[in-house]
């Protein structure tokens, strides 16, 4: 697993980030989620503690443990 130097987006949140940082975190998060389900896969635990930024402002999804695998021979199944 990667080690991101950063916080939480709950501790993000609860440092009262200004509304251009909270800018520029959404998108991230949101193309982190598309990239995943293009390649199938639903995180199905998304919330602040899962989502990780560094120092940079850099996104991260993390805590994969409850995501499934979508498989069109079997819609749903477990990773």
């Amino acid at each position: 697993m990667e080690y991101v130097d950063g916080v939480d987006l709950a501790t993000l949140i609860r440092s009262n980030p200004t509304p251009a940082q909270a800018l520029a975190i959404v998108p991230q998060i949101c193309s982190g989620l598309q990239h995943a389900h293009e390649q199938r896969i639903v995180h199905r635990d998304i919330k602040a503690p899962n989502i990780l930024v560094d120092w940079n402002g850099v996104v991260k999804i993390a805590d994969f443990g409850l995501a499934l695998l979508f498989d069109d021979d079997d819609p749903v199944s477990s990773l």
